[in-house]
């Protein structure tokens, strides 16, 4: 539906590590809409410029998203 994405496919962080133990609801994607935006003035805590980040989003996008990778990387869910 192009709402949900693998973070750490594009250059960003996995959540996960965050949340605590995995349960059987834990899943590797996360999503993303137009409500996911605003500004701040908080540091950087990624170095990737817009450009890079967006390359990143279709190069994933038409490659697939590594569900699977992502999953046993994460220690989530077995496939």
């Amino acid at each position: 539906d192009g709402e949900h994405f693998i973070p750490s496919q594009v250059g960003l962080p996995d959540l996960q590590a965050q949340l605590g133990p995995a349960n059987e609801d834990d899943h590797a994607w996360h999503e993303l809409g137009p409500e996911s935006f605003e500004p701040t003035t908080e540091p950087i805590t990624v170095a990737i410029t817009a450009r890079t980040l967006l390359s990143r989003f279709r190069r994933a996008h038409a490659h697939g998203w590594e569900l699977a990778v992502a999953m046993r990387r994460n220690g989530i869910g077995i496939l």
